[in-house]
């Protein structure tokens, strides 16, 4: 668990913080909470959504809204049911984890939510500037994108060997910035997954393979994975 966060609430809503934010800062964060969020742009869809803000003490940053999929987004699309932690919290508190194992994802700045049996949440993670997604990448410059790739599977490798499964684990959730680093995102519902390596192994290829194909991605994508997740 995350040490060294700042808890308070601020004109209602509970924050828990990482950095010192200043009264400017949170007015920001909770106007951007308030207004109406955005797609995150994924070629592959998804149902993340996403503002993007500049903390004074911090520099830019990404504001992940919580939203429901499926039918039930009809109804409740915003709120959720308060039985134990908040769903920012977990993903929070994965996202530090898997950064202390080594796995590059963004620095996971705050937490926020409103409200306590029902609630509305919000995450905050340090921006990954002049990036493009996997997907992106992949038709624009596969070879850059395939020596991209051979990082994400070693990164992969560390989720496995920890028992982590990725939830929703796609080339539109892993991002490459101008440097050539690789980052995962997108770590809510991931999960500990109690099985044998292989199986894992297995599941992550599955659901990356099944992505590819279904939005026409370049192929060297899947036969990359395949060769450095089952063949090696």
């Amino acid at each position: 668990m995350p040490d060294n966060l700042n808890h308070y609430i601020f004109e209602n809503y509970h924050f828990a913080v990482r950095y010192h934010l200043t009264n400017e800062d949170l007015v920001q964060l909770v106007k951007t909470f308030q207004t109406s969020d955005h797609s995150a742009g994924s070629v592959l869809g998804g149902r993340r959504s996403a503002s993007r803000n500049r903390l004074k003490e911090i520099g830019p940053v990404v504001i992940k809204h919580y939203r429901r999929g499926g039918l039930l987004a009809y109804l409740v699309r915003r709120t959720y049911l308060g039985l134990g932690k908040r769903r920012c919290q977990v993903e929070f508190e994965q996202m530090d984890k898997v950064r202390r194992l080594g796995v590059l994802t963004p620095e996971p700045v705050a937490y926020a939510f409103r409200g306590r049996l029902f609630y509305q949440a919000w995450l905050i993670t340090r921006e990954i500037e002049q990036h493009q997604s996997m997907a992106d990448l992949s038709r624009s410059e596969p070879t850059r994108a395939a020596s991209a790739l051979v990082a994400l599977c070693h990164q992969v490798s560390v989720l496995i060997e920890n028992n982590i499964l990725h939830a929703d684990f796609h080339p539109g959730n892993i991002l490459v910035d101008d440097r050539d680093q690789v980052f995962l995102i997108d770590f809510d519902k991931s999960t500990i997954y109690k099985t044998t390596r292989q199986n894992l192994k297995e599941k992550y290829w599955r659901r990356w393979h099944r992505s590819v194909s279904k939005h026409g991605l370049p192929k060297m994508l899947s036969e990359i994975m395949r060769k450095h997740l089952l063949d090696e």
